[in-house]
This record gives structure tokens, sequence and C-alpha cells, in this order.
């Protein structure tokens, strides 16, 4: 983005923001790791916002076979 006017049209703000959240989301890590689903939640907050509407956070999933086999590796 060029910052020479000093003007991002709000649509395109709003697209990068979207983008970004589908990465974020793609992420398996979002599911286990406590950092990457606040950013997640953030990046959904900012998004939900800006569009008028209720955000979808991600929650945390209690027992799930990454939980698992992410414990197992730790040990």
């Amino acid at each position: 983005m060029s910052r020479k006017n000093g003007f991002v049209p709000l649509e395109k703000r709003i697209n990068e923001i979207a983008k970004t959240l589908d990465i974020q989301g793609s992420d398996p890590s979002t599911e286990y790791d406590q950092y990457m689903r606040g950013l997640y939640n953030g990046l959904e907050l900012a998004l939900a916002s800006l569009e008028m509407r209720e955000p979808v956070f991600k929650v945390k999933i209690k027992n799930s076979w990454i939980k698992k086999r992410l414990n197992k590796w730790k040990k």
C-alpha cells in the first residue's frame, strides 16, 4: 500500500483484514495454540466491527487429537 497521499479506501482495508483472517484461520495451530487463537479472534473482532456484524470467535477445543499429539510430543 502506498502512503504517498495517505488515503486507503475502507473497502481495501476491509479486504486486507479479511485475507489475513482467512490465512490465520487456515493455520492448524489456531486449534491448540492460545496465542494464535487470540490473534485470530482479534482479527475476527476487527473485521466484524467494520462489517457491522457479530464476531464468530474460535473457541478452545477440549479433547482434540492435535492437543493430545502435542502433549505427547512435549514429554
